[in-house]
């Protein structure tokens, strides 16, 4: 009996000591990313050059027309933008006041001067005058005619203007009431196909491009249209309001494109030639400068780089990175130096790049 209790005495104190006894630890399992690759190219690097701007009417292929007389404006009879005919009334004017004067005082100049040459013929009949007075005295009496007949056409009833051709109403410079001295400019008019774009442009990139550089066109009020067309003019003059230079680029008509629309250009400046290309999203930045991860075997390898040029979706990389080394593009913002990494697919190496 004896012997029977001490049996389970020690098997008690045995279940005891397993009951206060620490479980065994599980191991925990290494991170492994989940990421995206995509090989180091050699190849070349356009470098493109953007800018926004608008179209407008080439100011070479314009007309303003103006009045010959102060007049009052009574009427404008178009709209801007609108279409015109050859002859299409623009315009009704009236004479103001000081025309009424004017043309008074024009044909009293006029009679004055016909008066004169009368009695310079007189007096080159009697021998006391030069042929030469008598023919300054027509040609005064001529000019001054003619000035008070133009007048009288235009002073008086109320006149149309019309348009010398067909085109488009660009602007009107006049408001009904207003009152304009003579050869004030009154509506302009431009050619139908007389359309550029101006895209302004800072003047480090404008200096990088030349008359003839193809250039690109895309419209941006709702409009689909585009364009391919050339520089004709590299304007490096900096506008004092926008602190931009330009360029201009002569459009073809019937593209779609209309006077004061916006526009957004892209022109190729410089290309890079056999380097070493990566996707944009593969480099990061510290304050040690740029690096890039490199699935090395399946673990990520953070590698410093030397970044070039940038453009589009491509950076160039000067050094850190051989063509071929597989960069991680997507999932690399989350890894660390060391860490295992699940490649899924590759991302597709850029068509630029090939």
């Amino acid at each position: 009996m004896i012997k029977s209790l001490t049996l389970s005495i020690a098997a008690l104190s045995l279940a005891a000591i397993t009951a206060c006894s620490k479980p065994a630890e599980q191991a925990v399992s290494e991170p492994v990313a989940s990421v995206t690759t995509a090989a180091a190219t050699r190849g070349d690097l356009p470098l493109t050059v953007t800018g926004y701007g608008t179209i407008e009417f080439d100011p070479s292929r314009q007309q303003v027309l103006s009045t010959q007389v102060e007049s009052r404006i009574v009427e404008a009879l178009v709209q801007v933008g609108a279409n015109i005919d050859k002859g299409a009334p623009l315009l009704r004017l009236a004479p103001s006041s000081a025309s009424s004067l004017d043309l008074t005082q024009a044909l009293a100049d006029a009679s004055a001067a016909r008066d004169e040459l009368a009695r310079q013929r007189r007096l080159r009949a009697d021998g006391l005058a030069s042929d030469a007075d008598v023919e300054r005295a027509q040609t005064t009496a001529n000019d001054l005619t003619a000035r008070a007949n133009t007048l009288s056409s235009n002073v008086g009833a109320v006149r149309t203007v019309s348009a010398p051709s067909a085109g488009i109403v660009d602007a009107i410079l006049v408001s009904p009431g207003d009152v304009v001295a003579a050869s004030s400019p009154l509506i302009r008019l431009a050619e139908p196909g007389a359309i550029q774009a101006r895209i302004n442009l800072e003047l480090e990139d404008a200096t990088r491009l030349a008359v003839g550089d193809p250039i690109h066109l895309t419209g941006l009020d709702g409009g689909s249209h585009v364009a391919d067309a050339k520089i004709s003019a590299v304007d490096l003059r900096i506008d004092p309001a926008t602190r931009m230079t330009s360029v201009l680029v002569p459009l073809p008509a019937g593209l779609g494109f209309l006077a004061g629309e916006a526009v957004r250009a892209s022109v190729v400046a410089d290309t890079k030639s056999n380097v070493v290309l990566v996707p944009r999203p593969a480099v990061f930045t510290d304050e040690q400068g740029d690096y890039v991860f490199v699935d090395s075997g399946g673990v990520a390898a953070r590698k410093r780089v030397e970044s070039g040029a940038t453009d589009g979706s491509l950076t160039e990389i000067v050094s850190g990175v051989s063509p071929g080394d597989q960069v991680v593009t997507g999932g690399g913002a989350i890894l660390s130096d060391g860490m295992k990494l699940s490649t899924g697919s590759s991302t597709p190496t850029p068509e630029s790049a090939q």
